[in-house]
């Protein structure tokens, strides 16, 4: 594993960094208390949190002198980048490119579109089924949402965020393991992707609302909107 990709892997494998990186992301720059204040989270935690999104790339600190004596105050911002965090190298999107290439001039874009949502939502009417009989669950809802599915789509290197309130839930999401192939092929990878989250969020009792922002488009991060189900 390269060492900027195992930087890139520790800084989003930890809840408490994407809460971080989203909170500067969505109301920065912040200076380290308000940081700690609004993710509740002690200040020499957040600090090293912050140093390990630095490293990765992910943050920048830059200070601000005081009208009054005494020491610049330090803030800190979100970088505008994206980083693949595929580890070795790896080119399957070459394949993949070629392949939804012939099939879109095969069958058309909107049957390829077709086609690629119902193989997603299989796939995720698969892991569901997985995790139901590794976890003996039978009944989903949102908190067996939480606690098994949320997991898996970290394993799956996708390294989402929650977040909650209202009987709706949001998922962001900081990497996509499609991102150069949803570049040339968007909408319909990003479509997939959402086919493929369906069966997992209608399981617990909630539908798509809203895919707010994409990736693909050079935006911040994923954002996908749950409503509860009527």
């Amino acid at each position: 594993m390269a060492a900027k990709s195992l930087e890139v892997y520790k800084a989003l494998s930890i809840e408490a960094r994407r809460k971080i990186l989203d909170l500067l992301i969505r109301k920065g720059p912040l200076d380290l208390e308000e940081c700690s204040k609004i993710v509740k989270i002690k200040p020499i935690t957040v600090r090293h949190h912050i140093r390990v999104l630095e490293q990765a790339g992910f943050v920048e600190a830059f200070t601000v002198g005081r009208e009054a004596p005494g020491r610049p105050r330090q803030y800190y911002r979100a970088v505008k980048r994206y980083v693949n965090l595929g580890f070795p190298t790896r080119r399957f999107d070459l394949l993949s490119e070629q392949a939804l290439k012939a099939l879109t001039s095969k069958i058309g874009a909107k049957e390829a579109e077709k086609l690629l949502q119902a193989e997603a939502e299989k796939l995720g009417k698969e892991l569901l089924s997985r995790l139901s009989a590794k976890h003996g669950v039978q009944n989903w809802d949102f908190e067996k949402f939480k606690k098994y599915v949320y997991p898996a789509l970290e394993e799956l290197g996708c390294y989402p965020l929650i977040e909650e309130g209202n009987g709706k839930f949001t998922l962001k999401f900081f990497n996509c393991i499609y991102y150069e192939i949803s570049k040339k092929f968007h909408p319909i990878v990003c479509n997939a992707h959402e086919a493929f989250l369906k069966p997992l969020a209608e399981a617990s009792g909630f539908v798509k609302e809203d895919h707010e922002s994409f990736l693909s488009r050079d935006e911040d991060a994923c954002v996908i909107r749950f409503k509860a189900k009527p």
